[in-house]
């Protein structure tokens, strides 16, 4: 539960009232619904400015997120080298066969799966490898 804080503007300057007028509908436009939420209407509102003025912290869907140079991700991988190739070409055959498997497939409207993937399995720049590694590395979903 929010505790009782002041109101985060001044009731009298008409400034203030549409700076949060315009940070609430910036929070409506993100369709956030707290019709179910234990929140009095004080707390919403609050909740909506909130939201509103700190808009850029927060992410709607995947699109939205970015890169950044704050952490720097590494994969352990043991004592074992990492595999490095260059791209290759696949035949048509194989190619023909990653495009019905992709098309087949329909990606979710929120999926991990980048674009790329789809685009590189498209190009044939993949194909079926006769070893115990795997590459490239897929994500699936189960519906």
């Amino acid at each position: 539960m929010l505790q009782e804080e002041p109101c985060s503007v001044d009731c009298t300057n008409t400034d203030d009232i549409a700076e949060m007028d315009n940070f609430v509908k910036i929070a409506q436009d993100l369709d956030f619904d707290l019709s179910d939420s234990d929140l009095t209407s004080d707390e919403k509102l609050y909740f909506q400015e909130f939201i509103g003025r700190n808009r850029n912290l927060f992410t709607v869907d995947l699109s939205e997120l970015g890169c950044t140079d704050i952490y720097q991700h590494k994969i352990h991988t043991g004592n074992e080298k990492p595999v490095r190739q260059r791209f290759y070409r696949t035949n048509p055959i194989q190619k023909q066969k990653l495009t019905d498997k992709v098309q087949s497939h329909p990606v979710p409207v929120y999926s991990i799966v980048d674009q790329s993937v789809d685009k590189q399995l498209l190009s044939g720049r993949t194909e079926e490898k006769k070893s115990n590694r795997l590459n490239p590395c897929f994500l699936t979903w189960l519906q």
